[in-house]
């Protein structure tokens, strides 16, 4: 991590003032975590949740168009987004409630991209929550196709 920051800023010193100078600015803003006491409670049956956390982190940004755009052209083909895994249609379970609803799924991870690229429609796959979890549990991520096998078998 720290050679990957240098490599970013060593050459440009204003740029990385701004960041640095940023990240102080908003954290002022964070109130602290609360210094209280954790309340005695049966550390087998109840849990502490809820303190407010702050997290300051780099993440691949996705193209909310691309999913529009996805599910739009497979419900005019289809009539149903249905799971490309496991063929779940959250319409036929909820109606209403489930109509147009679905996930999708980068066929190529974002988070190898070294730098930004262009999505086409084909490299988004409809999925349910359930199996997009599952495409996402373990590294290397398994394909739509080799989870589709995996509960097929």
């Amino acid at each position: 991590m720290d050679e990957t920051i240098w490599n970013e800023f060593a050459t440009d010193t204003e740029r990385l003032k701004a960041v640095a100078s940023s990240i102080i600015s908003a954290s002022s803003q964070v109130p602290p975590p609360s210094d209280s006491k954790e309340a005695a409670i049966d550390k087998e049956e109840e849990f502490t949740e809820g303190r407010i956390l702050t997290k300051l982190h780099r993440r691949r940004e996705r193209n909310p168009s691309a999913v529009k755009k996805k599910k739009t052209k497979v419900l005019e083909q289809t009539g149903r987004l249905v799971c490309e895994v496991c063929e779940f249609d959250f319409y036929s379970i909820y109606g209403d409630l489930g109509k147009g609803f679905a996930e999708c799924h980068h066929r190529s991870p974002l988070s190898d991209l070294t730098k930004a690229k262009t999505t086409k429609l084909t490299d988004l796959a409809i999925v349910c929550a359930n199996c997009h979890r599952m495409l996402h549990r373990v590294r290397p991520w398994k394909t739509v196709n080799e989870l589709r096998n995996l509960i097929l078998s």
